[in-house]
């Protein structure tokens, strides 16, 4: 005879209920010990910039301007960050503070150092017999719009590769690494300059040319980013 179970949801029993209640209960718990306070928060940043300074990297006057730019980056950053519970050395990483150039190189260090990120804003690196490439990312704030368009040839004979959608507060991070860390890359930074706007900026490698449009608007960390192999 078939057994019936009652006062029981969804026929799995009291059991089967009782377990579910039970990994939301522990699942809260892990997600509020994962949260750390801000006196903790500032105390793991204060090391990590420490451990970064420790390296002894110095700095010249261009890649000074490109960490200038860092720390202007990270006021658009915090404007579009509901919280800024969230730290961990990961993609989304956000520090409490970047208010110097040794916070910004930090930041930049740990977060910019993304290299499938690096592959797509500067794919000669991979595969030096690509012809040359030029790379547009447009940051849309409508969350509904993700267009990639083909690659076109464009004058002097190269690629365009243009992305059109939601971008990641990632990106210029990426960017900048490359440029603080070009020499290391084969490449070597010429000149940094920032337009009439503070929130546009020029940096000129060996290799390539690149715009950052970093103008935030509280929905969105940036504009505009093109990569252009010179």
């Amino acid at each position: 005879m078939a057994t019936t179970t009652k006062g029981t949801r969804n026929g799995y029993g009291s059991a089967f209920h009782s377990q579910g209640i039970q990994n939301r209960v522990i699942a809260k718990k892990q997600a509020q010990a994962a949260v750390m306070t801000e006196e903790q928060k500032k105390a793991k940043w204060a090391d990590e910039v420490n451990n970064f300074l420790s390296e002894g990297i110095e700095v010249t006057k261009q890649q000074e301007k490109l960490l200038n730019i860092g720390k202007s980056y990270f006021s658009n950053v915090r404007k579009t960050q509901s919280t800024l519970g969230a730290f961990g050395i990961s993609g989304n990483f956000v520090p409490p503070t970047v208010t110097d150039i040794f916070e910004s190189a930090t930041w930049i260090t740990k977060v910019g150092c993304n290299q499938s990120k690096r592959d797509e804003f500067f794919p000669n690196l991979v595969n030096a017999q690509l012809q040359p490439i030029k790379v547009e990312k447009v940051y849309s704030d409508d969350p509904d719009v993700y267009e990639e368009y083909p690659d076109q040839e464009i004058g002097n004979n190269k690629l365009l590769r243009k992305f059109e959608g939601k971008g990641s507060l990632v990106d210029p991070l990426v960017v900048l690494f490359y440029c603080f860390y070009c020499e290391k890359l084969g490449d070597e930074l010429l000149k940094v300059r920032s337009k009439l706007l503070k929130h546009k900026h020029v940096i000129i490698t060996k290799y390539y040319r690149i715009e950052l449009d970093l103008d935030g608007n509280g929905k969105k960390e940036y504009s505009r980013i093109v990569v252009e192999r010179r």
